[in-house]
Formats: structure tokens, C-alpha cells, sequence
């Protein structure tokens, strides 16, 4: 282990630092200008934009209080509004990329502290051209923004753990208490639960104390009282009630209302499809061999015992001559994993995106397998040769395949799938060579085939996606049917519906029930244009005896279909 741990510790130039920074920033602000997409931005999107216009405590959607969310992500969405010149979709999305931008930042600074800068630079990396954080981080949507805030606290715990300074622990509760205002409890929940298996591990220690949890408790109890006063003093104590009881019970015990409902292990599988196509750093993880002997020194640890091998660390919190034994990196960042798993795995609402959280700390123990794979097999030893082939043939089909499947099936131009298939091919070829040399630059053609995956994905199936995904075109096509100024009524409208339509007309979205057709009485006045969301035979006929016909109908991918029908004036 001594040639694999020499062999990380050799920091990155500073030209490959900025380099990594330029071309991650690059990579962050590709396709934020795409139109809004089905189903969460154009919810997102018009919550950001009325906070804008009309600032509060409590966000609004179609000027109707959303008691589900807290305010921090609409407040600082609503910032970038103003910062830019007004509500546009690439500053809302901004927000994701810019939170993706920090927490690749913090997790390198994170390495760099509990090991090396080339652990740091690698865990940065292999997180930022992973499935799950691209997409996440170009969606309009406040998990990236939780991210952030629980890498944050995640990084300053394992510092206040290690000893370091009182500004550690500020920021640690900082850090809960923003992700607090941002989604709820669910990630001081996930942090603390981790947390707890940590001190657990490593009871010897005690590490607990370091947080001082008299002082925590009263400053996050604080956070969370301030956070229902405001939630009530808008609302009442039905606003609090479905923000604290639905939104976080009801949601955690069985799905209300929001289809996505999974079977307990559901992220067993999920997570190898988010950390795609770091698939060999993921199941090396889970070798006895990187445990082994972890655990017992957590748990039995002596004030004359260091941190066991092979983990590197590059803090100086603890005593160098020994007397006090700094924080194992491994088993604190494990312990967050399995914790936050753990809890995301017991609600029944389950969504890949909601892995976010947890997914910093395991790429912290990913980069630390990828830089042991490397130095294994570099000259003159030239082991674990095997693993870092079937690594390379999982970058070689992640860069060829995405590109290869829009040259045949593709329907548009030829010409965007060959460029971006010749880039694949170009990538993999160094990568091949690489390998088979042994040569431990072979991090940067792996990189390079990610990021070739990600130039096949902006450029090549973005634009195929946005036609089952983008509402925008259909929306400012219905536009023109209607009198200026005046709201559009819609039966079965939902979150989407009500979000899309004031973004792009800033118009209002009249939700009629359900019933209104069939409890509507005879000469009754009613709208001259119905927006009509979802297929049922039975009420297209009673549109029909009412004196609507159909003007227009679109269904965006599988089950979203939104017609207009009209009457005589």
C-alpha cells in the first residue's frame, strides 16, 4: 500500500488544477439556455419567477401559497433574476449549475484535507462527469442546491471531528440550517442519522462532543421554530400541518399524490446507474480489503494509535507525535453513505435524483479506489490490470454508444452524430493506449471519454429529449387563442400546467374541479376556451354537448395530453 498511497499523494500542477476548473466550469454552463422541461421545471421555474416579483417568506405557484418547499431556493433563484436583468429559464437553471460548481469545489477541498489535492482533483472529477450530477445540475430543481448544503456540513463535520477550528462547527450548523430552509428536514435528517452510525463506530473516541450538541440542538431548533412561525403566520395551522405532517410523514410512510412510489431496495440498483460509468471505483469500494482492519481500529482506538492504513490524511488537526488519533476519512465518509442509504431506502418515496445527498462522500471513497487502480498499474508492478481494462471498455462504450445510437436511429442530421462519434472514438483510442501502457495519464483520457459522453449528450440528445419534454412551443401557440389579459381555465391542471403557462403568457391558470362538466347547469356561463389536461372519452363527449370542438391537442411522452377546445363566443 505504501506505493499506492506515495502515489496519490503526488499533487496535481497548478496548470491542471485551473485547467480542471475551466474545462468543469465549461462542462456546467453547457444547455442552460434549453427550454423547460416536463415535469418539475415549470413548476420550479414560475415559483422562482414570482418570488421574483413579489418577494416573501412563503413562495407562491400561480400566485397560490406552496407551503411544500421552504424559501432559501426561490430566494436566491429569485437573486439571479434580478442579477441578470428579469426571469429567464437560463438564470433559473443557473442556480442548479452554480451549486453543482461549489460542491465540486468542496468536495475537492474536502480530498485535498482528508488525503492529497490529487484525491481531491479525482473525487471532483469522477462526481462531476457522473450520470446523476449532469443531469441533475442542468435541471431547474432545488436537490442540487440541498447538495450543496450537505456536502458543506459534511465537510465541516469530518473537520470539527478531526479537531480543527470553531469556524468549522459555525459552519457545519450554518450549512444544516440552509439545507433546513431549502427542503425540510429531510437532509438534517440524513446527515445526522450518518452521523450517529459514525459516532457509533468510533465510540472510543467520543467524537460527539466535538459538536457541542447542547449548543447545536438549541441553534437548529431555532432554525426550525423560525421556519414554522413564518410557514403558520402565512398559512394558519393547516399550512403547518401539510407542511410538516404530509409533506414529511405522509410522504415518508406511503407516496401522496406523487407517483413514485419504489420497492425497498430500489436504490441498489439506482445508485450503479447514478455513479455511471465509474462502475469499477464503485465496486471497489466494497472490497473486504480496504476495510479490513478499519472498523476495529474506529471502535477500538487508544490514545497511542494513528488512523489504520491505507487511507491517507493530510490534516492537521490531530498531534504528530500520536497522542491523539486523527478521524479515519473512510469509515466517517462511509458511515454518511450507509446512514443517508439507509433512510432514503425506508421512505417509499423514492426518486434517483433524491441520492444526491449522499453521493459526495461516497465519490470521496470512489477517487480514492481510482487512484489505487492507477498506481497498481503502472510500471514496474503492473497490477490489477484486469480492473482497469473492464474500466476502460465501460468509458469506451459510455463515449461510442450514445453518439452510435443517434447516427442510426436518430432523425435528424448526420453530421452532429459523426463529429461527436469521431470525438468518442478519438477519446477511446488514447484511452486503449493508456491502458495498455500502464500509464497513470490514463485519468485524463477517462476523463476525456466522460466528457465526450457529455458533449454527445448536450449536443446529440438534448435536442431529441426536448421534443417529448419541452411544453414551451405548445404553450405559446395556445396563446394567441386567447383575449389579451385574460386566464386560461383548465380542467385537471396540476403543478406543471399551473407553472408552464404563467412562465411562458404570465397568464393565470383557472383550475376548474374535476366534476365542473358534469355538475355544470343549463345556461350557465361558461369560458370560451378550455385547456383540457389528460384523455377521457367520456368527457370529450360532454365537451362536445356542451358546444366545444377541438382546436388543438399535444401529448408530451407518455401520458401528458393537453388539448384546447373552444365554443362559439
Amino acid at each position: 500500500m505504501a506505493e499506492s498511497a506515495d502515489c496519490i499523494r503526488t499533487a496535481p500542477s497548478r496548470r491542471t488544477l485551473i485547467l480542471a476548473g475551466l474545462l468543469l466550469a465549461a462542462l456546467a454552463c453547457l444547455g442552460l439556455n434549453r427550454d423547460l422541461w416536463t415535469p418539475d421545471e415549470p413548476r420550479e421555474a414560475e415559483m422562482i419567477r414570482e418570488m421574483y416579483l413579489s418577494p416573501s417568506l412563503i413562495p407562491t405557484l400561480d400566485l397560490s401559497p406552496f407551503y411544500e418547499k421552504p424559501p432559501v431556493y426561490y430566494w436566491l433563484g429569485a437573486t439571479l433574476f434580478a442579477a441578470t436583468g428579469g426571469a429567464s429559464i437560463w438564470a433559473a437553471r443557473l442556480l442548479s449549475a452554480l451549486a453543482g460548481l461549489l460542491t465540486l469545489w468542496v468536495l475537492y477541498r474536502w480530498g485535498l484535507r482528508a488525503g492529497s489535492s490529487a484525491l481531491g482533483l479525482t473525487s471532483a472529477v469522477l462526481f462531476a462527469t457522473s450520470s446523476v450530477f449532469l443531469y441533475a445540475t442542468h435541471w431547474i430543481i432545488l436537490d442540487p442546491l440541498l447538495m450543496l448544503w450537505m456536502t458543506l456540513a459534511a465537510w465541516a463535520g469530518y473537520e470539527v471531528v478531526a479537531g480543527g477550528r470553531t469556524r468549522y462547527l459555525v459552519l457545519f450548523y450554518g450549512a444544516l440550517l440552509l439545507a433546513l430552509w431549502t427542503k425540510g428536514l429531510v437532509g438534517p435528517v440524513l446527515l445526522g442519522v450518518g452521523l450517529v452510525l459514525y459516532f457509533v463506530l468510533d465510540r472510543r473516541r467520543k467524537p460527539w462532543r466535538a459538536f457541542r450538541p447542547l449548543w447545536g440542538g438549541l441553534v437548529s431548533l431555532a432554525g426550525l421554530a423560525a421556519l414554522a412561525s413564518a410557514i403558520t403566520l402565512a398559512g394558519g395551522t393547516k399550512a403547518l400541518y401539510q407542511w410538516a405532517w404530509v409533506n414529511h410523514v405522509d410522504r415518508f410512510l406511503h407516496p401522496v399524490g406523487t407517483g413514485h412510489a419504489q420497492p425497498l431496495l430500489y436504490y441498489t440498483w439506482t445508485l450503479a446507474l447514478a455513479v455511471l460509468p465509474w462502475l469499477v471505483p464503485l465496486f471497489m469500494v466494497f472490497r473486504p480489503a480496504f476495510w479490513r482492519g478499519r472498523f476495529e481500529g474506529a471502535s477500538d482506538a487508544s490514545p497511542s494509535t494513528l488512523n489504520p492504513p491505507p487511507f491517507p490524511s493530510g490534516l492537521s488537526g490531530g498531534e504528530p507525535d500520536g497522542t491523539r488519533p486523527l478521524p479515519d476519512p473512510a469509515v466517517y465518509a462511509a458511515a454518511l453513505v450507509v446512514g443517508g442509504l439507509f433512510i432514503l431506502s425506508l421512505a417509499s418515496t423514492k426518486r434517483e435524483i433524491y441520492l444526491l445527498p449522499v453521493l459526495p462522500p461516497l465519490f470521496l471513497l470512489m477517487g480514492w479506489q481510482a487512484e489505487e487502480l492507477v498506481a497498481k498499474a503502472a510500471p514496474p508492478h503492473a497490477r490489477g490490470g484486469a480492473l482497469l481494462w473492464l474500466q476502460a471498455a465501460v468509458m469506451i462504450i459510455w463515449a461510442v454508444a450514445l453518439p452510435a445510437a443517434l447516427l442510426l436511429y436518430g432523425h435528424g442530421g448526420r453530421a452532429v452524430p459523426l463529429l461527436l462519434l469521431a470525438a468518442g472514438l478519438v477519446c477511446s483510442i488514447g484511452l486503449l493506449l493508456s491502458a495498455r501502457r500502464g500509464r497513470r495519464h490514463i485519468r485524463g483520457w477517462a476523463s476525456a471519454c466522460a466528457g465526450a459522453f457529455c458533449l454527445a449528450l448536450f449536443f446529440g440528445a438534448v435536442p431529441v429529449i426536448a421534443v417529448q419534454k419541452n411544453m414551451t412551443f405548445f404553450v405559446q401557440r395556445l396563446d394567441g387563442h386567447f383575449p389579451a389579459g385574460a386566464p386560461v381555465y383548465a380542467l385537471g391542471a396540476d403543478e406543471t400546467l399551473r407553472g408552464i403557462i404563467p412562465f411562458v403568457t404570465g397568464r393565470r391558470v383557472i383550475a376548474l374541479p374535476d366534476d365542473y362538466l358534469s355538475e355544470i347547469e343549463p345556461g350557465l356561463h361558461r369560458p370560451a376556451d378550455l385547456l383540457v389536461q389528460g384523455q377521457d372519452p367520456h368527457q370529450e363527449q360532454t365537451l362536445g354537448r356542451e358546444g366545444y370542438s377541438l382546436v388543438e391537442s399535444h401529448t408530451f411522452g407518455r401520458n401528458r395530453t393537453i388539448a384546447l377546445w373552444s365554443r362559439p363566443h
